[in-house]
């Protein structure tokens, strides 16, 4: 793949505009904040920021459930890494890239499967209703 985007857009997920992520900053070291999967098996992300304000999102992904899980909405980010492309881990990327910008980083594997589980996401979201 030459891009470092894929340039399929599915909308899977209507945010609202509010998000749970704090408004304090980090004053020293490292904040870890849970988006989903913190507690629970699918719709994993987490964000990892520091003092300087500078934020890595780890995995977006949705529970395969009826109807899906979604995880809480992400706050702005410009990176994001994909550690695998299991719907549960990149589910919610394309809309990272849709909406936020996010550039995505990850394994030349994990960004050709990615690419296939999304059009097969958006095939089945569209045939189950969601």
């Amino acid at each position: 793949m030459k891009d470092d985007r894929i340039g399929v857009l599915v909308v899977l997920y209507t945010p609202g505009r509010t998000t749970s992520y704090p408004d304090d900053p980090v004053k020293r070291g490292l904040r870890a904040f849970f988006l989903g999967g913190g507690d629970e098996v699918g719709n994993v992300g987490c964000i990892l920021e520091d003092s300087t304000g500078t934020r890595l999102l780890i995995d977006y992904g949705l529970a395969p459930t009826r109807p899906p899980k979604y995880p809480a909405e992400c706050p702005s980010v410009d990176h994001a890494i994909i550690t695998h492309s299991h719907i549960d881990h990149m589910g919610m990327a394309p809309w990272l890239v849709g909406h936020l910008g996010t550039r995505l980083h990850g394994s030349p594997l994990t960004a050709s499967l990615s690419e296939v589980m999304w059009r097969d996401t958006y095939k089945v979201s569209k045939i189950e209703g969601y």
